[in-house]
């Protein structure tokens, strides 16, 4: 069941990107503050792109700076709002002038309804998903787990309302670990954010009330079809049932019948 959502959300990913064009996807990590993307890099005489199918599961000619992923998650979690990542806020001297100001960058990156529906699919990944290990208590919990060929590279990035946070695991020598981003480093995620998050009140996630209904709706026809499946699975098993004890009854009366007419006794002696 885990395996099974976290294909579909990775299958659903490219899916989209191949509607949409790489160019949109392109163009979306970029106002999400990833940086390291190439579209016309040479090494050794050959010509790397980004701009490919493998765009929509990350994977990006020269990987994603740790921050830049964490920041684009909580672009997510910020109603598709992007803060660019600092250091610092600001630096003042002993006479409350600003010295330094390290108030970023600011811009909606995506739509708030999108982000809605993002945060939305990844609460599944947490609640039934891959994610599951890094589950708080009655806080929720946002995010996705990410495993490099051969197990090189682990991630988990996630987010509450309050916190974004990426957990990344892996060596410049390409080590196989011999574990996925839903084991360590969402272990290592959930124990994090349980102490950075007790001085936070529980809150859900603000989704806009457009995007909650079309989830509530999509919610009930689900359900509505699953009620329809488990009751037709029924109506079958009791027919199924109905016939076997049909024949079982039908055979136990031929038997009789033989045993009455002697039948029985004709084909035992015929046998002889």
């Amino acid at each position: 069941m885990r395996t099974a959502i976290a294909l579909s959300l990775n299958s659903c990913a490219v899916q989209t990107s191949d509607l949409v064009t790489q160019d949109v996807g392109m163009e979306y990590c970029e106002k999400l503050g990833i940086s390291t993307l190439v579209t016309n890099k040479v090494v050794n005489g050959k010509t790397y792109s980004d701009n490919t199918k493998t765009l929509a599961l990350g994977g990006l000619t020269d990987g994603v700076y740790n921050y830049e992923l964490c920041s684009a998650y909580a672009a997510i979690a910020n109603n598709g709002v992007y803060n660019k990542p600092t250091l610092y806020t600001k630096v003042l001297d002993h006479d409350g002038n600003v010295l330094l100001d390290g108030t970023g960058e600011s811009h909606q990156a995506i739509k708030d309804s999108t982000a809605g529906l993002l945060t939305s699919a990844l609460q599944t990944v947490v609640e039934e998903g891959t994610g599951k290990a890094c589950q708080l208590d009655n806080m929720p919990v946002a995010g996705k787990t990410g495993t490099t060929t051969s197990n090189k590279d682990l991630w988990f990035v996630g987010y509450t309302p309050d916190l974004s946070t990426a957990v990344w695991i892996g060596d410049d020598a390409s080590t196989n670990a011999g574990y996925t981003g839903g084991t360590i480093p969402a272990a290592i995620w959930r124990d994090y954010m349980y102490e950075a998050e007790s001085g936070y009140t529980v809150k859900n996630f603000e989704i806009p009330a457009s995007v909650r209904s079309s989830m509530e709706k999509a919610r009930a026809a689900r359900a509505k079809q699953e009620a329809e499946a488990a009751e037709k699975k029924k109506k079958e098993e009791a027919e199924k049932k109905k016939k076997a004890l049909k024949d079982k009854v039908k055979s136990a009366g031929n038997k009789l019948l033989d045993r009455i007419s002697g039948r029985s006794a004709e084909k035992s002696g015929e046998k002889q």
